[in-house]
């Protein structure tokens, strides 16, 4: 089965920075109009793209006729997590509104949307479907997968030197990520680059940004660094779930993944 190609549309500006989604269509038009699926990448909010949509993911476009829409969204610490929400509010709204006139009529059916998400994407998967994400209406489903559900879950708050996954037991310093944990820093919409195997990335590098949170166990100090006056807590997932909430499907564990 081969891999679908996406089109890319810029959904939203945040001053001058373009806010980007990958739209994959079936290429059967049996399949058509297509129910959505909006796919929220990880990375920890930190760092990740749209572009890492993984390719059975692509796959699932025509096996199971599914329009997939991959959604990038502002990165934090430049960006706090109710910033990170707007986009959420705002990539879905311009899915229901904006996209059915852009593909062309009878391409997609905004009526069946359902979220899903991988770690840090399945968070915001699981907060798209609650009134905190000012998603109206909700998502018909919720299909998060290994989501973060607490930014100050145990994971999350315990430092960690060295990182138990790391290849080499470096120690990240302030230095190395000073411009990724600097909240003035430039803002952005998406950080990915593929790692190539036997290359690490520079001490530097954004895509290290993640694991030095997982040092530091600050993942809380940075989503919020932009909004002090709320309280982490308040987005635990398990305060925020209500009776009528879109149903869950998916593997919903809380584990230590971004």
């Amino acid at each position: 089965m081969t891999t679908p190609t996406p089109t890319t549309y810029i959904f939203k500006k945040v001053g001058d920075l373009p806010i980007k989604a990958d739209v994959y269509l079936p290429s059967s038009p049996a399949a058509l109009p297509a129910p959505i699926l909006v796919w929220f990448h990880g990375g920890g909010l930190l760092q990740g793209s749209r572009v890492g949509a993984a390719p059975h993911l692509k796959r699932a476009v025509d096996k199971y006729g599914l329009a997939v829409v991959s959604l990038d969204y502002r990165l934090a610490p430049q960006a706090s997590l109710p910033e990170i929400l707007e986009d959420v509010r705002d990539g879905i709204k311009w899915v229901r509104e904006e996209l059915p006139g852009l593909l062309g009529e009878g391409k997609v059916d905004p009526t069946r949307l359902a979220t899903s998400g991988s770690s840090a994407g399945g968070y915001i998967c699981l907060l798209s479907g609650l009134p905190i994400s000012g998603v109206t209406p909700p998502p018909k489903a919720l299909l998060p997968i290994y989501p973060i559900t607490n930014s100050l879950g145990p994971f999350f708050v315990t430092p960690q030197r060295p990182v138990k996954y790391s290849e080499d037991g470096y120690i990240y310093t302030d230095e190395d990520m000073k411009v990724h944990r600097d909240p003035t820093s430039t803002l952005l919409s998406e950080a990915f680059q593929p790692r190539v195997p036997g290359k690490p990335f520079a001490r530097d590098n954004r895509m290290n940004f993640y694991t030095y949170m997982v040092q530091e166990g600050n993942l809380a100090q940075l989503l919020f660094a932009k909004a002090p006056g709320v309280n982490p807590a308040d987005y635990a997932v398990a305060k925020l779930v209500y009776k009528d909430m879109p149903p869950v499907g998916g593997f919903t564990a809380v584990v230590g993944c971004g």
